[in-house]
């Protein structure tokens, strides 16, 4: 059994552990972190197709100008790979990814609108955020994340930021050039 299988077992186990001792909010939190780092993995390999794309010639500001191209241009089997009958071009909150630029030098932003839906701020990353997990574990306190206690984070958008070249240079030319 794979770390990729494992996942939907370590998030169970998460949430009825965290249900059962400090409240439904909260292990909903937790769930939220464990989409957050699997949202992260699943947007570094849309950023790596979108790369190899733009180099093939793909106009990637095409893209982020219409989501629904975007959306179609994930869904293609022979771009993105379907993972469990997954629709790639939705993120674990049941949104769709975004991809926005370009900004400058041909940068973008392919992200999810994370657990709030809401196209807030990015988060940061997921080690950012397994930090600040592990600093809330090791200092516990039933009463801070209990219901009535839990705010939710405002800037929860899960961001990975690329830049697209959209011509072939150094060692990576077409054949015959």
């Amino acid at each position: 059994m794979g770390p990729t299988n494992m996942v939907p077992m370590v998030m169970m186990t998460a949430g009825v552990t965290a249900t059962a001792t400090v409240g439904e909010r909260v292990a909903g939190r937790v769930m939220d972190t464990v989409k957050t780092g699997i949202t992260e993995f699943e947007l570094a390999g849309i950023r790596d197709v979108l790369r190899a794309e733009s180099v093939a010639g793909v106009d990637i500001k095409r893209l982020a100008q219409n989501n629904d191209k975007f959306k179609r241009f994930l869904q293609d089997p022979e771009v993105m790979q379907q993972q469990g009958g997954r629709d790639p071009s939705i993120d674990l909150w049941d949104n769709d990814y975004m991809l926005e630029g370009p900004f400058d030098q041909e940068e973008y932003l392919v992200f999810s609108m994370g657990p709030n839906g809401g196209s807030d701020a990015c988060r940061g990353s997921a080690a950012d955020v397994s930090k600040e997990l592990q600093s809330e574990v090791t200092e516990w306190d039933l009463d801070e994340y209990s219901d009535e206690n839990y705010e939710a984070a405002n800037n929860d958008d899960v961001c990975m930021p690329f830049v697209a070249v959209n011509e072939l240079k150094g060692i990576y030319r077409r054949i015959g050039e």
